[in-house]
């Protein structure tokens, strides 16, 4: 084996352990910045895209008891 491909897979046991270790919880974390992100930008309708039709679902889901603004904070929240 040559000392570069020797390197290499030095290199990707390295990264595999390390994501095998510290996979999940950096996974978990992306995941909860992303919700977090478009739970805030919900609570400035101006910012988000998504807020329309959001309120539109749950409006329709609350089967039209849950009015559109009550939802959209509810659903920032």
């Amino acid at each position: 084996m040559s000392k570069l491909a020797s390197r290499f897979d030095q290199i990707d046991r390295s990264l595999t352990a390390h994501m095998a270790r510290y996979g999940i919880t950096l996974l978990r974390l992306s995941v909860d910045a992303v919700f977090l992100w478009f739970g805030f930008l919900k609570f400035f309708p101006v910012l988000s895209s998504a807020a329309d039709w959001a309120t539109r679902t749950i409006h329709v889901l609350s089967f039209g008891l849950l009015p559109p603004p009550a939802a959209l904070i509810i659903l920032a929240a």
